[in-house]
């Protein structure tokens, strides 16, 4: 791999070179004024930019989006500018590409619907359970990258200016795990038990808790489908999308609003015996995904 030179590197004004402290540098493109910039170090360190056409799938700096349907992460924006230490860049590139993954997914969700007259319905289903479990798994795969990185970040490169709690960060390194840090003999702790242990800023401490119900149950889903007890059943399709039934598990616990759920006078399914209606509520089905 070619490394740019320091001299080269100061030319470009959206970097602030002098604040680099060990901290490497992401060379992603940047969308700006309607075109893309994008640099490469070559063989003598210097720079050499090109403009691309478009881009298809890439992270980008920007003030804007290049494109309505892109989206901005917080997390990524604090990571790359503020945590990109050599140890902690092969996390940032590992839950950027869970995010890659998961967008996939519901891009295929939006294929197989747009083709489901020409699959079989059953076989369509099977498509839409495999890409809903996977999605299910790798969201929870990203709360261990990302508490893996943060967990880097504060044991390796942060230091407290208040010597009681510097200590106790010495003492007490924050664990790589989500579930370590959340969770003391399978109880949630407190915000104030993570600050007496870690000496977390109250502030993120009470950011674990907010995340807790969430994470409670995505855990239990991931956990449920990787021993074969969960199952993403009552899965249907619709003109509208695939539709879930929000009162099955497991997606009586997602926080449904009114927005999701599929509007119809109609019943969609009667049984023969008139013992089982799906659909007589119009409120029964919740849309999982809303092709374009």
């Amino acid at each position: 791999m070619e490394i740019a030179k320091l001299s080269e590197l100061k030319k470009l004004r959206h970097l602030n070179v002098e604040a680099l402290n060990g901290r490497a540098i992401n060379m992603m493109a940047i969308w700006e004024d309607g075109s893309w910039h994008l640099w490469f170090p070559t063989a003598d360190g210097t720079l050499m930019e090109m403009h691309p056409v478009d881009a298809a799938h890439s992270a980008y700096w920007g003030k804007s989006a290049a494109r309505d349907e892109d989206v901005w992460f917080s997390l990524f924006e604090i990571l790359w500018q503020r945590a990109s230490f050599p140890d902690v860049v092969p996390l940032i590139h590992a839950i950027a590409d869970d995010f890659h993954l998961m967008a996939a997914s519901a891009a295929k969700l939006e294929h197989f619907h747009a083709h489901a007259k020409d699959t079989e319905g059953t076989l369509v289903i099977s498509f839409v359970r495999s890409e809903l479990e996977y999605i299910l798994i790798v969201a929870r795969s990203v709360f261990d990258l990302t508490q893996e990185a943060l967990s880097r970040c504060w044991n390796n490169h942060m230091v407290s200016l208040d010597p009681e709690a510097e200590a106790i960060r010495r003492r007490h390194p924050l664990p790589t795990s989500f579930a370590k840090v959340l969770y003391r003999a399978k109880v949630a702790r407190t915000p104030a038990d993570l600050v007496a242990d870690y000496a977390l800023p109250p502030s993120l401490a009470q950011t674990y808790l907010d995340y807790e119900p969430f994470f409670s149950r995505l855990r239990e889903l991931r956990d449920g489908i990787i021993h074969g007890i969960s199952r993403t059943d009552g899965l249907f399709v619709t003109e509208k999308g695939f539709c879930v039934v929000p009162t099955m598990r497991p997606f009586s616990d997602f926080p449904w609003k009114a927005e999701h759920y599929f509007q119809r006078e109609h019943r969609l399914l009667e049984a023969p015996d008139s013992t089982y209606r799906l659909g007589h509520d119009r409120r029964l089905l919740g849309p999982f995904v809303q092709p374009r």
